[in-house]
């Protein structure tokens, strides 16, 4: 399961200014990316997430503000209550086993040509709740520009889960 960027910031230095970018772009071009890069991943979507819970509205979990603070304040090794009941909940509707959740997403840098696209990103077992990876994963040095720093991100996160080095 691929989750829509949630509300926040990404940590990074504090001398760097931090501009906000269009999390509704990141979302779309990770939707463009993720299956052209790492077509060798059955990924359940955002919109079909949100379908299912449409379909169940028993679930009541808004997708775009899952209780992800933890890992703005923490090295978390193990997510509780209530990310994980949602998790194992749509987990379980959806027969997923794990959720990629883009945390976070700004521009980090000097100025906001030159700024670089970060995305705060958690991999989790839905069925457990262990994190398997977190990370930050920034976009190319030469994408300058939101929208540029943007596609460049998207692309280097479907890369991430391609299984290829490049």
């Amino acid at each position: 399961m691929i989750f829509p960027v949630q509300r926040g910031s990404v940590p990074s230095a504090a001398a760097a200014a931090h501009y906000s970018i269009d999390t509704g772009t990141l979302d779309t071009e990770l939707a463009y990316w993720l299956p052209q890069l790492a077509g060798n991943v059955r990924w359940i979507m955002p919109e079909t997430i949100q379908r299912a819970i449409t379909r169940s509205p028993t679930l009541q979990i808004e997708i775009e503000n899952l209780e992800v603070g933890a890992f703005q304040r923490a090295e978390v090794k193990r997510i509780g209550d209530p990310l994980f009941g949602d998790l194992r909940k749509l987990a379980a509707v959806l027969d997923a086993r794990v959720a990629v959740i883009p945390v976070a997403a700004e521009q980090v840098g000097a100025s906001r040509d030159s700024a670089r696209v970060q995305v705060a990103t958690a991999v989790i077992n839905a069925l457990n709740g262990v994190v398997i990876w977190f990370g930050v994963i920034e976009s190319e040095p030469d994408a300058e520009g939101e929208a540029a720093g943007v596609a460049s991100a998207a692309q280097k996160f479907a890369r991430s889960f391609s299984g290829k080095k490049n």
